[in-house]
């Protein structure tokens, strides 16, 4: 008796060390499939196939995604790998860039994040949250500024062609659906179209240049 209680308590032991193994390698997996796949979505070949499709599969395309991040499975996985004073990064749709923040509160969906740059609060959803660092950075193959590319806080120039050519320089505080709000560095607020706007490649000589005129 005592025997084969030994080798059932070995067995046991031995298919719960495996099934951990076989958990720890898929969740290893899963992150660099989730990696992989962030590069990929992000690609120029993903990108270009979404402009070229009609209004209709963007419609189709996004129902399929709702349902998919309305999944009680997917929503309770999250779930269990947060944590209260966890330091997190969620991707914020308006201002196009990541922001970075401590969670404050878990709930079944939604979770109380407060700011690291300003320590105000916001209550977001789970699939804002990028507990994966996935990339979130849209790359084109051209250097054209866009609603897609540009972020709030990118360093940007303009050209006014009712100023004598003038260029000025500024940071981007908000995006809207045709124009970019600009802050200029002498406090001004321009609201400009994406096509007028080019990058900045070096900002700090750009703004002591401007400095000093």
């Amino acid at each position: 008796m005592g025997q084969w209680f030994y080798a059932i308590n070995r067995f046991a032991n031995y298919a719960l060390f495996s099934c951990f193994v076989c958990y720890a390698y898929k969740t290893m997996w899963n992150r660099i499939i989730l990696f992989i796949m962030g590069k990929f979505i992000m690609s120029n070949d993903f990108l270009s196939r979404l402009e070229q499709a009609s209004l209709f599969e963007l419609w189709r395309l996004r129902t399929v995604i709702d349902k998919y991040m309305e999944d009680p499975y997917r929503l309770m996985q999250v779930r269990a790998r947060l944590r209260l004073g966890q330091k997190i990064s969620y991707f914020e749709s308006e201002e196009n860039r990541e922001i970075g923040g401590i969670i404050t509160k878990i709930g079944k969906t939604r979770v109380g994040v407060k700011h690291l740059h300003d320590q105000k609060n916001w209550n977001i959803p789970f699939y804002m949250l990028n507990i994966d660092c996935i990339p979130t950075d849209v790359k084109m193959g051209y250097k054209k500024v866009d609603r897609l590319t540009l972020k709030v806080g990118d360093k940007i120039g303009f050209v006014n062609h009712r100023d004598n050519n003038k260029e000025f320089y500024g940071t981007v505080v908000k995006l809207n659906p045709k124009t970019a709000g600009i802050r200029l560095n002498t406090g001004e607020h321009w609201r400009v179209g994406y096509g007028a706007l080019f990058y900045i490649l070096d900002s700090e000589k750009e703004l002591k240049a401007i400095s000093e005129k």
